[in-house]
């Protein structure tokens, strides 16, 4: 886990703090995830959603009844170029149109989970690595938890189950 950042910095140096960016070009919030799957900061006792806070820094603020919508289906990412202003209408048009909508199905597991920090590519590394898990946690952006559940095949266990490859 990161430490706290300092009192003195600014909206957009702590969300950088928070952030890598991925294969994809996503930038993927590594702080705290909500249960929808969408980053969450808090900064001088306000919460923030991290995405609606990335688009506000690029852009300006949000105008009142808009959402801010993903164009790469990634809940925690936070590249401003990845958003796009979007109606209520609009929003569901889209989580129609990519499948999202409709009877409550399985989780999904691994990478395609909206709150997963981790790839499989990665799982696998941590679940193969002989290194101590606070070192591994500390370059993954996870908790040690994560690389012990991970070990003990309590989370990410689909990817030792054939026909998955990294």
């Amino acid at each position: 886990m990161k430490n706290p950042v300092p009192k003195h910095w600014s909206h957009k140096q702590r969300l950088d703090y928070y952030t890598r960016i991925d294969e994809s070009g996503c930038h993927i919030f590594t702080g705290t995830i909500g249960n929808h799957g969408y980053g969450r900061l808090r900064i001088n006792d306000v919460e923030y959603t991290t995405h609606r806070l990335a688009w506000a820094l690029a852009n300006g603020p949000i105008p009142k009844g808009l959402h801010i919508l993903h164009n790469c289906d990634v809940r925690a990412c936070v590249n401003p170029a990845h958003l796009r202003l979007g109606t209520n209408r609009e929003n569901v048009d889209d989580m129609m149109s990519r499948g999202r909508w409709g009877p409550p199905r399985s989780h999904p597991k691994g990478s395609s989970s909206p709150v997963s920090k981790l790839t499989e590519k990665q799982a696998l590394e941590l679940y193969h690595s002989k290194e101590h898990a606070k070192v591994l946690a500390k370059r993954f952006c996870v908790s040690p938890s994560t690389v012990y559940m991970i070990r003990g095949k309590k989370v990410w266990a689909h990817i030792h189950e054939p026909p998955f490859r990294a």
